[in-house]
């Protein structure tokens, strides 16, 4: 599904409303959104068990601003969302590599991306601050699902982000034993 500037697709639901790509065999990009979108009530879904092949959930082009991200579930993403700019709230992100990743490479401006009270579950990183997008993350729920002690940052901050540190506040955090 590929955005135009200002457009808001609003599904019923998760439940009804699938952007399924579990039969794909190489990597893609679900949703791509431009400046001003809505993307709200849809469920994503890759295969299982296919990582490095499964691809990338949502993706906002560099330097698109003004995007909100509202009760959306992405299943199995070896990257869940890339944005430059916006709000992602009350999403469910199950079973990603990387869950949100927040990078722009426009370097005339300093970025913000609100993470607000979403459901995250993922094996290496959880938050990646990188290139001038300071991540806001709050009130959200983090369970690490990688079996290895040495996997599973919650929040990765890039050397290149040394002017975009995140906020990082009332968040709860688990560690799956298995």
């Amino acid at each position: 599904v590929v955005m135009i500037p200002g457009l808001s697709l609003i599904g019923a639901g998760a439940d009804s409303c699938v952007i399924d790509l579990q039969q794909l065999t190489f990597y893609a990009t679900a949703v791509e959104m431009k400046d001003s979108c809505l993307l709200k009530g849809f469920k994503i879904q890759f295969a299982q068990y296919l990582p490095g092949v499964r691809g990338l959930g949502i993706h906002m082009s560099d330097s698109s601003k003004g995007s909100v991200i509202l009760n959306n579930n992405i299943l199995y993403s070896n990257e869940g969302i890339w944005l430059t700019e916006g709000v992602v709230k009350f999403n469910f992100i199950l079973d990603s590599e990387f869950a949100v990743s927040g990078a722009s490479f426009d370097e005339s401006h300093q970025y913000a991306a609100h993470i607000d009270s979403n459901y995250i579950s993922f094996g290496f990183r959880g938050l990646h601050s990188a290139w001038r997008t300071i991540i806001y993350a709050t009130g959200n729920i983090f369970k690490i699902t990688s079996p290895f002690e040495t996997s599973g940052r919650i929040l990765y901050n890039d050397a290149l982000s040394n002017t975009s540190t995140p906020v990082f506040s009332n968040n709860n955090v688990s560690k799956s034993t298995s």
